[in-house]
């Protein structure tokens, strides 16, 4: 290994690594808003106040505005996966290069060497955290329908209703996002990530 290939090798691997933990961030910092967001709900509800139509919009608004803050932070994550899958293609190409030039290492090799890796994986970590943002984000487009629709029906159909978009919704997020994640990475970074 010359000594480009062992720079660009370890700045490499030092950036799987600044983005394995970026994304872990993200899915901390995303849960913390919203494991924030229904107790203050609850609090309020449980101050005995009168549960007017007031109340009702509050729900509505604070269950929107933390939706789309969490969609912004979604986004954050699916543009962080891009990037994480770029340095593990170029670790591999390094790798492979290693094991199939003139002179190899005299150990067989136990790691990767795929440089077409797919930014979407089915059972990776990082798509399990997208899918559970991508629930987290519809819970809150949920609680945003049941408060606007509270006073039109029956608690059940309100809560059924609701149940519906969560499930609608986390399925086109997580679809459109893994799409999004497919078709991306089927291009070298500067295309995909520019365009």
């Amino acid at each position: 290994m010359d000594k480009f290939e062992e720079i660009e090798y370890k700045q490499c691997l030092a950036s799987i690594k600044y983005y394995d933990d970026r994304h872990l961030s993200l899915l901390k910092f995303a849960t913390g808003i919203s494991s924030a967001v229904p107790p203050v709900i609850f609090a309020l509800y449980n101050l005995d106040i009168e549960t007017d139509l007031d109340y009702w919009n509050f729900v509505t608004f604070l269950s929107l505005i933390t939706a789309i803050g969490l969609s912004a932070l979604f986004v954050a994550m699916i543009q962080n996966r891009l990037y994480f899958v770029y340095p593990a293609r170029q670790v591999n190409s390094i790798r492979k290069s290693q094991f199939l030039g003139k002179n190899p290492p005299l150990f067989q090799n136990q790691m990767y060497t795929d440089v077409d890796i797919s930014a979407f994986k089915w059972m990776s970590s990082q798509t399990l955290m997208n899918l559970f943002v991508s629930l987290q984000i519809s819970f809150f487009f949920g609680m945003a329908h049941f408060s606007t629709n509270i006073e039109e029906f029956t608690n059940y159909s309100s809560i059924y209703g609701s149940l519906s978009v969560v499930v609608i919704m986390t399925l086109a997020i997580f679809c459109f996002s893994s799409l999004y994640l497919s078709i991306k990475s089927k291009y070298r970074p500067g295309i995909s990530d520019h365009q």
